[in-house]
């Protein structure tokens, strides 16, 4: 069962997909290249992020809205 405590969202459109996570760690922290695409074109693969993300962040718990 995934620690829910450590949970992080990264991307929240539901317009786009995300999927074929590629990691590598610098340190510090993870870089994390991942295809990002959909919306208007709603092509999953054509478009590229590549986000570093610090294993400080990461460790931190879950801060929990209510809206």
């Amino acid at each position: 069962m995934p620690d829910l405590e450590k949970q992080k969202l990264l991307e929240s459109d539901p317009q786009r997909g995300f999927c074929y996570t590629a990691i590598h760690g610098t340190g510090d922290a993870v870089l994390l290249a991942y295809c990002c695409g959909g919306g208007e074109r709603r092509r999953v693969l054509q478009d590229l992020c590549i986000r570093r993300i610090t294993l400080d962040w990461l460790e931190q718990p879950v801060e929990i809205r209510v809206s």
